[in-house]
């Protein structure tokens, strides 16, 4: 009997000690805990240096951004082109900026003018929509401020007609 007993203390203590090293890492692999991220303090600095560098190029590309588009080169058309231009795209882009700046500066009945936009909102802020009023006015605010532009594209569209329009005729 007391080598029974023995034999069974020796197959649990073989039995302890093969499995508790099995169980203790087990646990602590990272496959077990795959959401867990496991870094080491290398990691985490090799992690920051990419992080600078990589902050660092995207700064540096938008600084060269604004450098780069600010040299425009000219663009050189054949008479062929030139005569195109003038006889397609001119009046049709002529005209498109002709009928916003009409439609811009239109009466509370013409639909988009900014007259019609702060009609709609005074409406809405009687029936207590402040928000939708609000986003009314704002539309109303930014087509007035087109006009601006569209008078540059205007007055651009007619000098190149200037130029380069009548010359060929």
């Amino acid at each position: 009997m007391a080598g029974a007993a023995v034999s069974s203390n020796v197959a649990t203590t073989v039995a302890v000690k093969v499995f508790s090293p099995i169980v203790r890492v087990s646990l602590t692999e990272p496959e077990h805990f795959p959401h867990i991220p496991r870094t080491r303090p290398r990691d985490a600095l090799r992690m920051l240096k990419h992080t600078i560098a990589v902050c660092l190029t995207a700064a540096g590309l938008v600084a060269l951004a604004p450098a780069a588009s600010a040299q425009t080169a000219p663009i050189t058309l054949s008479p062929e082109e030139s005569q195109q231009l003038c006889a397609e795209w001119l009046p049709k882009l002529t005209e498109r900026t002709t009928k916003l700046t009409d439609r811009i500066n239109g009466g509370p009945e013409v639909r988009g003018s900014v007259a019609n936009l702060k009609a709609r909102a005074e409406d809405q802020r009687k029936k207590n929509h402040n928000d939708t009023a609000d986003r009314l006015q704002k539309r109303a605010n930014k087509r007035s401020g087109r006009l601006p532009e569209l008078a540059a594209a205007k007055q651009k569209l007619d000098a190149f007609a200037g130029a380069h329009c009548k010359a060929g005729k």
